[in-house]
């Protein structure tokens, strides 16, 4: 197994590369003119996926969250650092997103994404159990404050 790439498709890296571009945080960009651009690029493409001729710019809409989420940043993540995780764990509180951050010692992307890493690996499926208590805890609290008739069926807690 190629632990670079761990079958990774080449979208997923043009996707990597338009965002070093660019420097923005955004949706995969279609249009055949986008630097860097991909096979499955087309005329129209960002309307036709998005509506928009440019792709969604996800920080802008992190106050949308309304899930539980937890970052994970590696200290030795050469691909998407520890800091490109501290800023957006900041703009998402500052989103008033639930959000939590943990970080590992000398892990890095392919320790998280591929599993080779055993401290990080165990620290991701607490994670997600946890990530599954607090969603289950946060759906109960919603159910019974809309039995009191406290809030209405699509407020969000």
């Amino acid at each position: 197994q190629n632990v670079l790439t761990c079958g990774t498709s080449t979208k997923v890296f043009t996707h990597l590369r338009q965002w070093i571009v660019t420097k923005k945080f955004e949706a995969f960009n279609y249009e055949p003119n986008a630097h860097p651009s991909h096979f499955s690029s087309f005329k129209g493409g960002n309307m036709k996926m998005y509506g928009t001729p440019h792709p969604p710019e996800f920080t802008s809409m992190y106050h949308l969250i309304n899930v539980p989420v937890h970052l994970i940043a590696g200290r030795g993540d050469h691909l998407i650092g520890p800091g490109n995780i501290l800023r957006h764990y900041d703009l998402m509180r500052r989103a008033c997103v639930d959000v939590q951050l943990d970080s590992y010692d000398g892990c890095g992307h392919a320790d998280f994404t591929c599993g080779m890493n055993t401290q990080a690996l165990h620290g991701l499926l607490n994670v997600c159990d946890g990530l599954m208590e607090r969603t289950m805890r946060q759906k109960k609290t919603m159910r019974e404050l809309q039995r009191k008739k406290l809030i209405t069926a699509h407020m969000r807690v």
